[in-house]
């Protein structure tokens, strides 16, 4: 059986917004790296779609919005009739600004040499949306555009938010910078630490980047038995680094808030990539962030890539 190829195909949501932009620059350079293809994908979706408005909708005869207008690239086109007409003309504004976007980011693919498709997905969310393309299209990677603010404030929102928690496949939330020269792999010993360390190599391979590997000692475990605590930690990353051959790292042990100790060990070493795993499931099957990955992914001012 042939090996499959790494990073083979990855999902990139796209809305016009800037960071949306920054995404799909961010797609860009890692599908031309790994020869990846990618979908873009465009949910059509507002207000009177929702169920509780349409209950409310004046009857009317049936409108069939007409077919997709011709894009310069093909897309793929899915949407239910049946609605009422002031729903299907407001539908058809938003899809022509869908097609739109997904055409300016077939543009932005095609001059960067990557290979692409484009879905436009109507009357549902665009968590759900994406959410569910993941689960049926075999993606390694999905790829959502997020704009950074002060560390103070959270700023995920709700989209990214929904996608990064039940999401079956690494995230990334791309924010601001478009490189990826310096890559911050947080590591606590886990299973999926080890994962987010696979995924660090392999994009580091690619890249050239260097890595720094860091594992902060939680400062109530380290006043208790300080010694002990540090050579669980120095073994770790001694550990992760016999894993990173051929590759440019260094190593960091320190204590306090893992969460806040990588934030702002990211952000003063000026990092472009935040590599973290997360792990556990709730009692209904949902996927969780864990504690420090939701801190990371809410406040951390850098691209963050999320590994389950």
């Amino acid at each position: 059986m042939p090996k499959k190829q790494v990073l083979a195909k990855i999902l990139v949501p796209v809305d016009g917004s800037a960071p949306s932009i920054a995404g799909e620059e961010v797609a860009a350079m890692i599908a031309k790296s790994f020869n990846s293809k990618i979908t873009a994908l465009h949910a059509v979706t507002h207000e009177l779609m929702h169920p509780s408005f349409q209950r409310f909708a004046p009857e009317t005869p049936e409108f069939v919005a007409g077919g997709p207008r011709p894009q310069a690239v093909p897309w793929v086109h899915v949407h239910a009739p049946g609605i009422d007409k002031t729903t299907a003309e407001l539908t058809s504004l938003y899809r022509n600004e869908g097609a739109d976007y997904l055409a300016d980011a077939a543009l932005l693919f095609k001059e960067e040499g990557v290979k692409s498709e484009s879905k436009l997905i109507e009357h549902v969310s665009a968590a759900e949306a994406i959410l569910n393309e993941a689960k049926k299209g075999d993606y390694d990677l999905i790829i959502l555009g997020q704009s950074g603010e002060k560390e103070k404030e959270a700023h995920l929102g709700s989209v990214a938010e929904k996608v990064s928690r039940q999401s079956p496949v690494p995230v990334l939330i791309a924010r601001g910078k478009t490189t990826m020269s310096k890559m911050l792999v947080a590591l606590d010993g886990s299973k999926t630490s080890e994962k987010a360390l696979k995924c660090a190599a392999t994009l580091a391979k690619k890249l050239g980047s260097g890595i720094t590997l860091l594992h902060v000692q939680e400062a109530h475990l380290f006043n208790f038995r300080p010694e002990l605590t540090k050579t669980i930690g120095k073994s770790i990353l001694s550990s992760a680094a016999k894993k990173l051959k051929g590759l440019k790292f260094d190593q960091k042990l320190e204590s306090g808030d893992p969460a806040k100790i990588i934030t702002q060990t990211a952000e003063k070493g000026n990092y472009d990539l935040i590599v973290i795993g997360v792990r556990g499931r709730s009692s209904i099957g949902r996927l969780l962030l864990g504690d420090v990955a939701n801190h990371v992914v809410h406040y951390a001012n850098r691209s963050v890539i999320i590994v389950k």
